[in-house]
């Protein structure tokens, strides 16, 4: 008789976070490419520069034309839509690659939490500093989770399923 494994509670929470942050950044992505197509026109009319100061549309138009920019910008996360998507997946089969790659990006998150900590610092922003302590809290979390040995035996044992 086969013995099923059961998912950690807490793999099971961050792999359906992936889920839900797959689904957002696909629709924050579909909005970008919405945006880009609409741009120029936007430009054409006139409607971006109501309600702009002289010195915002004067930065604004220095900006030319960003079209490209935006589909990159949508591109980009629509990739990181589909990668998240592919991490909820592995962890909840419990494919060990997921988990290294989790533990890397929170390790590489830790620095630029840090730098923003710093711009955050010299601009006095309590709010943000409160906010990316919080990140580098769930950062420093993950890593520990993903270290612990019921876990790592959950990632790295023999499929039963």
């Amino acid at each position: 008789m086969k013995e099923k494994r059961s998912i950690p509670l807490g793999v099971k929470i961050l792999s359906i976070l992936y889920y839900i942050n797959s689904a957002f950044m696909l629709l924050l992505g579909i909005l970008l490419f919405f945006l880009a197509s609409i741009y120029p026109s936007l430009l054409e009319s006139g409607e971006l520069e109501q309600g702009l100061t002289a010195e915002e549309l004067a930065g604004f138009q220095a900006l030319g034309d960003i079209t490209w920019l935006i589909y990159v910008m949508a591109l980009v996360v629509i990739i990181i839509a589909v990668l998240n998507l592919f991490l909820g997946i592995a962890f909840w089969k419990g494919q060990n690659w997921g988990r290294i790659v989790t533990i890397i990006f929170a390790i590489l998150g830790i620095p630029f939490a840090l730098f923003n900590i710093v711009s955050a610092f010299s601009i006095a922003n309590t709010l943000s500093i409160v906010i990316i302590l919080i990140q580098i809290g769930i950062y420093v979390g993950i890593i520990w989770y993903l270290l612990q040995k019921d876990v790592i035996h959950f990632f790295t044992s023999k499929k039963k399923d």
